[in-house]
């Protein structure tokens, strides 16, 4: 939820791909590394296990030999998809955590892109709560209310200076006093959207 009290739900997960793809591609990373460490050390105890067969004579029967094959393959099919079942588990869970930075950045870029296209400081930045950045945001978001009550102050000055030089000879600086107060006060106009 928002602070206006109405749910917020992105529909699209990847947001920023470069940057999400990166992350998710090192939980992959870090499921290999994991995988490959026990599928190694499965392997060891395997190899370990065909030494002492070895040193007591075992491996003349040829059904520890089938034995022996069997343990291998299935050390390999573990490790296998124990590194898709990992590296897709993580991936979606990369996917996720991703999104709640990959969100906000995206939000705040397109806010400051409405700020100077179309001079629009009267909308705060708002996030969903599980949404990192959460202090960005409020920085952003009092950072607006400075320029809103500094640009208020400086068109309350320019009006009051415009009251003080109506005198006719000084019209032409009124004009001028007029059109930069104008400019302020359309930073002070609420977004037409």
């Amino acid at each position: 939820m928002n602070e206006q009290g109405k749910q917020v739900r992105r529909t699209q997960y990847l947001i920023n791909r470069g940057f999400q793809l990166r992350y998710m591609g090192i939980f992959v990373l870090a499921s290999l590394f994991a995988v490959s460490v026990i599928g190694g050390l499965l392997f060891y105890l395997v190899e370990v296990n065909w030494m002492v067969q070895l040193e007591s004579g075992l491996h003349l029967f040829p059904e520890v030999e089938d034995l022996l094959a069997q343990e291998r393959y299935w050390v390999l099919l573990t490790a296998g998809s124990g590194f898709f079942i990992f590296a897709g588990m993580l991936s979606v869970w990369g996917l996720f955590l991703s999104h709640r930075v990959a969100g906000p950045v995206f939000a705040l870029s397109r806010r400051m892109n409405k700020i100077v296209l179309e001079q629009d400081l009267m909308t705060p930045l708002f996030l969903r709560k599980k949404d990192a950045l959460q202090e960005v945001k409020e920085f952003f978001n009092v950072t607006l209310e400075s320029l809103r009550s500094r640009l208020k102050e400086e068109v309350d000055f320019w009006q009051k200076l415009q009251e003080r030089c109506s005198a006719p000879q000084l019209q032409g600086a009124v004009r001028i006093i007029e059109s930069l107060k104008k400019d302020k006060e359309k930073w002070l106009r609420a977004s037409p959207s």
